[in-house]
């Protein structure tokens, strides 16, 4: 799994976004040479033209015309999907060959954590699998604590058996 998408590195891809050149872009077959044309919507011939992509690069070609409108859709649909991420408090994890699902809940204790548990009551430890958690015992708790990318990751290869009790 990659890194999660930085609030800089996402403010970074906004800014790049041509903003005079507005979708939609179109491709265009060039019928003289064989190439395609990337072309914005304007009233004047060739003045729209984003780029030319040699014959054997249709799908290239295609992938530049269809950016420009789907990447700012795709970072509004990251910022909506955040939104609703900050009000999730657990979520369950289909476990196959198991009566219940694992659990995924989040957890303030030392920040913004998440821990992975079943339906025992016991947490996932990074160094010992699943154990019972003693309250006391803050070492304890901080091994069964993970930033959400790294909990969501693990539970999946929990569920799946890649990693096991």
């Amino acid at each position: 799994m990659t890194e999660p998408l930085s609030p800089e590195r996402e403010q970074e891809i906004r800014e790049s976004i041509p903003t005079v050149y507005g979708p939609p872009w179109t491709l265009e077959p060039d019928m003289e040479d064989g190439t395609w044309l990337v072309m914005y919507a304007t009233d004047h011939p060739l003045a729209g033209l984003v780029a030319v992509i040699p014959d054997y690069g249709a799908h290239l070609a295609e992938f530049i015309a269809t950016a420009r409108a789907a990447v700012p859709e795709l970072l509004d649909e990251i910022e909506r999907l955040r939104a609703v991420l900050g009000h999730i408090t657990v979520c369950e994890i289909p476990w196959p060959g198991h009566p219940f699902p694992l659990w995924l809940q989040r957890s303030y204790a030392g920040g913004d954590r998440w821990w992975i548990g079943d339906r025992e009551g016991r947490r996932w430890n990074r160094d010992h699998g699943f154990v019972f958690e003693r309250q006391d015992d803050e070492r304890t708790r901080t091994d069964t604590r993970f930033p959400l990318a790294d909990a969501w990751s693990l539970a999946r290869r929990i569920a799946t058996g890649e990693v096991g009790p």
